[in-house]
């Protein structure tokens, strides 16, 4: 039953050998937690769709999905925090819109730590967001721009925020 509302602690991680992936019968839940698809390399495309209920994302999310060339966020326009290692890793993405995540007001570690395929990222749809936490940005080595005005209603910037952004 809980996990109609909450997709937690290691659900697939470590599914390196999945290529595709129907989230469909996911539609209900409301908080995913937990290395939910930590380590998911195999998946080229990933329709993020029935999470549009999702209002927490916790802990590697799809960290070390590094075979995602596009990811479309649309779906998880309800997400208001975000929090431990969201996209980290992912480092086969050549774009990111992250347009959806307008009511995000928390951004907790590693949110897109060494996602070093990015040569650019909008992060406009930000505005709303007043904690910044470790490495929000860390080894995004692939930025030849970024434009940090967005984040002006943030009041905590913790340590490694743009480290080893040597792009």
């Amino acid at each position: 039953d809980v996990y109609k509302r909450q997709v937690s602690t290691q659900s697939t991680g470590e599914c390196s050998g999945l290529t595709t992936l129907d989230l469909g019968p996911l539609s209900q839940v409301t908080m995913v937690e937990g290395g939910f698809l930590e380590g998911c390399s195999g998946l080229t495309i990933l329709d993020l769709s029935p999470l549009s209920q999702v209002t927490e994302v916790q802990w590697s999310f799809l960290e070390r999905c590094s075979g995602l060339a596009t990811l479309d966020l649309g779906p998880l326009t309800q997400v208001t925090k975000v929090l431990w290692s969201f996209l980290e890793r992912c480092s086969g993405l050549a774009t990111l819109d992250l347009g959806p995540l307008t009511q995000v007001t928390k951004v907790l570690w590693s949110f897109l730590e060494r996602c070093s395929g990015l040569p650019k990222l909008d992060l406009s749809p930000l505005s709303g967001v007043t904690v910044v936490q470790q490495s929000f940005l860390a080894g995004c080595s692939g930025l030849t721009t970024l434009d940090l005005s967005p984040l002006s209603q943030v009041t905590e910037v913790h340590e490694s925020f743009l480290k080893g952004c040597s792009g």
